[in-house]
């Protein structure tokens, strides 16, 4: 056997091979990340003048637990910027879900109701799914429920979290009800810096309901904003109720859309024959540029209605109803934010929608539709009719290929794995 005697030499041969080393590592980084900046981003034309487009740029990202590419889509063009992170991140990703943590600004906020204690709205960090309160405001609010002679107490409910919003940098709240109660609701200004005070509504209002047999009433199904000007919106008997308010309290007047049937709310209004039913889930898009806020109420037999406010110098008006059928069964948006991200606006005489839908391979769905193949549509209406449709083409599919070897049996979907459409927004 040779011996290598001198130390050396054993530290020439090392160096060659940690210098080869580290130029592998190099050359696979550099590799990952060109393969993430040349991701496929074309733009299909599908149907209608180009001309609707004017003006109009569309922004995103898709998001895995790897990377993150930030796209602009303006015209026949896409420009992209893909972030690959150093570390993997966390599997469990956040996506707000209404009726979950509403993220305003650079905080996540939720509702609590403690009975005989009041409201309790905190403020908080969420991170890899981790909640984490740093402060709460505490509202006595004297809306109670109704209760039946049997004392069964009314069941449904409306996520308190559609009551909070934002406007001029001020969080604000209302109390979201049913019809089945009574009191006297606001709009609250809620100030955590110092909380401790007694928080006073900017206005109050009665919700007038007095019976659980009556088949009147009103109910809160949230509050909205749009610039400087708060949206409250409200179910009175068979109508559609939005309240326009500076944040001073001082009213904007309002728009009322009669007949309005919600499920649970007003249903005994419904003429079967002729009346949508709407779930009392809503969607909001506030377009802060040009002060439009447009309202999106999903029925049960899958059309959306889509109601246009516009803030003017007085006044919060109404600009715009445009209702959407399905034109594809086998081309379905998800109801929820996690797998059907969109974004709606009204501009020019006309409505701007863009969002994500599922490709199914039959009427029915299947029980893998999470990981049915994801197109990025923008539509767009006029008068209630389509006028134009693009597609944005990418390689997140692509992701899809992990799930060819599961069966049901072993079915798992992490999120993280797959990349997703967040923050569409339509300038």
């Amino acid at each position: 056997m040779i011996k290598l005697k001198s130390p050396i030499l054993i530290r020439h041969i090392a160096l060659p091979l940690l210098f080869v080393t580290i130029v592998i590592i190099v050359a696979v980084l550099v590799l990952v990340r060109v393969a993430k900046e040349q991701g496929t981003y074309k733009i299909a034309h599908i149907y209608g003048d180009s001309s609707v487009m004017d003006g109009i740029t569309i922004s995103g990202t898709i998001i895995d637990a790897n990377h993150k590419t930030s796209f602009t889509w303006q015209d026949a063009q896409v420009e992209s910027e893909t972030e690959v992170y150093s570390n993997r991140q966390k599997d469990k990703v956040y996506r707000y879900f209404r009726g979950l943590f509403r993220p305003i600004n650079d905080y996540y906020y939720y509702v609590y109701n403690f009975p005989d204690r009041g409201f309790f709205i905190e403020r908080g960090t969420l991170t890899d799914g981790n909640w984490k309160t740093l402060d709460t405001v505490v509202l006595d609010i004297p809306v109670k429920r109704l209760v039946q002679e049997n004392n069964n107490v009314w069941e449904f409910s409306i996520e308190n979290t559609y009551g909070l919003t934002e406007a001029e940098g001020d969080v604000y709240f209302t109390l979201t009800s049913p019809p089945k109660y009574k009191g006297m609701n606001g709009i609250y200004r809620l100030n955590f810096d110092q909380w401790e005070q007694e928080t006073e509504p900017i206005m109050t209002f009665n919700l007038n309901n007095t019976s659980v047999e009556e088949e009147t009433g009103t109910a809160v199904l949230g509050l909205e904003s749009v610039n400087d000007i708060l949206a409250l919106i409200l179910v009175k008997d068979n109508a559609l109720v939005i309240e326009g308010y500076q944040t001073n309290g001082a009213k904007l007047g309002e728009i009322v859309l009669s007949p309005f049937i919600f499920e649970h709310i007003n249903a005994e209004f419904a003429d079967e024959d002729t009346l949508a039913r709407y779930e009392v889930r809503y969607e909001a898009y506030s377009q802060e540029e040009t002060g439009v806020l447009s309202l999106s109420f999903n029925s049960d037999q899958s059309h959306r209605t889509i109601v246009t406010l516009q803030r003017s110098e007085d006044e919060l008006k109404l600009i715009d109803i445009t209702e959407i059928t399905k034109e594809d069964d086998l081309l379905r948006e998800h109801g929820d934010n996690e797998h059907g991200e969109r974004f709606i606006t009204y501009k020019d005489g006309r409505l701007y929608y863009v969002g994500v839908f599922h490709e199914y391979i039959d009427k029915e769905g299947y029980a893998l539709d999470n990981m049915s193949p994801i197109r990025l549509l923008i539509r767009v209406y006029e008068q209630g009719n389509i006028v134009y449709t693009d597609e944005l083409l990418t390689d997140v599919n692509d992701d899809l290929l992990r799930v060819n070897q599961y069966d049901l049996s072993h079915y798992n979907y992490d999120r993280a794995e797959y990349r997703n459409f967040y923050n569409l927004y339509i300038h």
